[in-house]
């Protein structure tokens, strides 16, 4: 019996190696395919001089940030023929950023001088993020752009805050007779401006964590923040146009003691000012959640009452459409005195958590392209997914109208061009179609070659 478990065990010896020996002259390659490989550095996107408007790194992002310090506002036009020619240029995020902590992504100019605060910069680009998110933004004098002008569009883009607001974060401005005023004001995708925002999300922490102490020449002292942006400020826009529309917040905020501040005010998402007689943008398809711990007193050591909105101070309902909060996580806020003394029905607050992941539960959201609830389990997030003509289109006239050949001018040979296209001997490209229909219909046929003909008659001044 012993001499049989002997012979086994020898056998099993030579099987394991001579399995050794094989193993030992497999070649690599055979079996090295099956090693998961090292995922390659993102490398640097950003390269305007060669047209690559793409961000892809934190690098690349201060890149595009610091850029519009030089004047750059990524948007152009200019005159040909008795035409403006419009064209937006395309900033996109490439996939999701994570920002180290304490790392540089730029610093953006507020001001060109403290007396006038005539903003700095002026982004009038279309940034779309493609759904992707950065996180770990943290700078604390200003959010993604600083001041969004009017043809700017920011879309699709979610951002992850860590934003810490002290003493340092206050900016010094002056009157016209030397007396200061320091004061925080910042809204994280855009702090001024009158450009659209659409489809974005915020979420994260902010804290207000100073105790300025100031001299007796400083006139004003205050701190504003909003979840999203400020109001557009100035009326005169058209009636589709949108302040924020299908964005959200969720951001926990912790305000400790101000000390000699006028105070702090938190917006969860931004004002809207818009009434019929001032157009002033849309507040559309909007909710904000979060929390927010207020342990702020005055100079008597009294607690000082919460000065925060959920959403923010709005004017009219023809304005102002499916705008919901959080009332479980915000508590008691400001707007509930603005909907009920003066603006009723504008807001909708949702103090039933069972509510909360529902659906249905907002009312005006399109959950069949831009929302979800990834089956009533979560409170609607932004779908991945987008489809792009649910965005804002991009400001691109291609080429002068009329102009089908694309020598920056009107004459017979565009006319000619309008011919063959419509006998069917030469087709057009989707931006030969547009600019071939001068007369705006919608299609390319003899009546828009005739208006050619008798713009360069001269019997029509303009097409």
């Amino acid at each position: 019996m012993i001499q049989i478990r002997k012979e086994i065990i020898l056998k099993l010896l030579i099987i394991s190696i001579f399995g050794l020996v094989i193993l030992a002259v497999i070649p690599f390659s055979v079996y090295a395919e099956e090693l998961p490989e090292k995922d390659s550095e993102i490398q640097n996107t950003w390269n305007p001089e060669e047209g690559s408007y793409v961000i892809s790194t934190v690098e690349d992002l201060k890149a595009f940030r610091e850029s519009l310090n030089t004047g750059e506002t990524y948007y152009s036009e200019r005159q040909v023929d008795g035409q403006t020619i419009r064209k937006q240029t395309v900033v996109t995020l490439a996939n999701d950023i994570v920002i180290p902590e304490g790392a540089d992504i730029g610093t953006i100019t507020k001001y060109t001088d403290k007396v006038s605060q005539k903003n700095a910069t002026n982004f009038e680009g279309y940034f779309n993020g493609h759904g992707h998110t950065i996180s770990g933004f943290a700078d604390d004098k200003a959010g993604l752009v600083d001041y969004l002008g009017y043809n700017g569009v920011i879309t699709n883009l979610n951002i992850v805050v860590d934003i810490q607001f002290d003493n340092d974060s206050f900016y010094e401005t002056e009157d016209g007779i030397g007396r200061k005023h320091l004061s925080i004001d910042y809204g994280v995708v855009c702090t001024n401006g009158e450009g659209q925002i659409k489809c974005c999300s915020v979420k994260g922490d902010v804290s207000f964590l100073y105790d300025l102490k100031v001299g007796d020449n400083v006139l004003g002292k205050g701190a504003t923040f909003y979840g999203i942006r400020s109001p557009n400020m100035y009326s005169g826009k058209p009636i589709d146009w949108l302040l924020c529309s299908d964005c959200y917040t969720s951001l926990n905020y912790n305000v400790k003691n101000d000390l000699e501040l006028d105070s702090t005010h938190i917006y969860g998402l931004t004002e809207c000012y818009s009434t019929r007689s001032s157009w002033r943008g849309a507040l559309l398809n909007c909710y904000s959640s979060g929390s927010i711990t207020w342990s702020v007193t005055d100079e008597n050591n009294k607690p000082v009452e919460k000065n925060a909105y959920a959403i923010g101070r709005l004017q009219s309902k023809e304005f102002v459409e499916n705008i919901y909060y959080d009332k479980t996580s915000w508590g008691k806020t400001l707007d509930e005195s603005e909907t009920v003394l003066n603006n009723p029905g504008l807001r909708t607050p949702i103090d039933n958590k069972g509510d909360l992941f529902k659906a249905s539960t907002y009312k005006g959201f399109d959950f069949e392209n831009i929302w979800t609830t990834n089956g009533d389990t979560t409170m609607p997030e932004l779908r991945k997914d987008i489809p792009d003509e649910m965005l804002l289109p991009v400001i691109d006239d291609g080429g002068i109208k009329g102009d089908v050949n694309g020598d920056d001018k009107v004459d017979a040979k565009d006319a000619t061009r309008i011919a063959q296209y419509i006998t069917g001997t030469r087709p057009f490209t989707e931006t030969e179609k547009k600019l071939a229909d001068v007369n705006g219909d919608g299609e390319v046929n003899a009546k828009d070659r005739t208006k050619i003909q008798q713009y360069i008659v001269g019997m029509d001044e303009a097409l």
